[in-house]
Formats: structure tokens, sequence, C-alpha cells
């Protein structure tokens, strides 16, 4: 999971119920932040920084919920972060435009 917003709040997870594990700084590569979203750069130097980890099915399921998926408020979405000197594929939540 890569999150860059409320979800890298200690305090989110904890209130939540979610204990990530391996928790570590993380950047999205063209993409900017604008408000409490994430959307695509026409830029591939701008970056988001933000927090990668692993959590289980049941603690995405919550985060789903806490981002109000099923309410088509934010969607989940598969991509490319760097951790590091390493790439690797994570989910993160993007607003709908609703």
């Amino acid at each position: 999971m890569f999150v860059y917003g409320t979800l890298m709040n200690q305090a989110t997870l904890d209130y939540l119920g979610v204990a990530p594990e391996g928790i570590v700084k993380a950047t999205l590569e063209g993409y900017n932040k604008i408000g409490l979203n994430i959307e695509e750069s026409p830029y591939p130097k701008d970056i988001v920084t933000g927090h990668y980890f692993h959590i289980s099915e049941q603690e995405l399921k919550i985060l789903d919920s806490y981002e109000a998926v099923e309410h088509n408020w934010y969607h989940r979405f598969l991509i490319n972060i760097r951790v590091g000197d390493t790439w690797k594929r994570a989910y993160a939540y993007q607003l709908t435009g609703k």
C-alpha cells in the first residue's frame, strides 16, 4: 500500500485498527499531490512522497471503507512506486472526481 495523506498518520491507523508491517518512505513519480488527491503530472520528474507498507486483506477492506470506496468517493488502483532504489507495485487511493 502507498499512502500520501491521512493514512500516513499512525493515530489514524491505530484508530482504524490497521497495523501495517514494514513502513518505509516511498515516492510516486510522475504525479502531484493536490489537496487530498494525487493526479498524474505531465512532468515525469514530479513526485509525491509517502509511505509504503504491507497490510492484510482484512485491513485493506478497512481502508477501503475508510476511503469510502463503496460510495465511489475514492478508488483503489495499482501504481509503481520507488522504495529506495527499488520499484514496487502498490495500491493507492485517488479521488474519483465525485
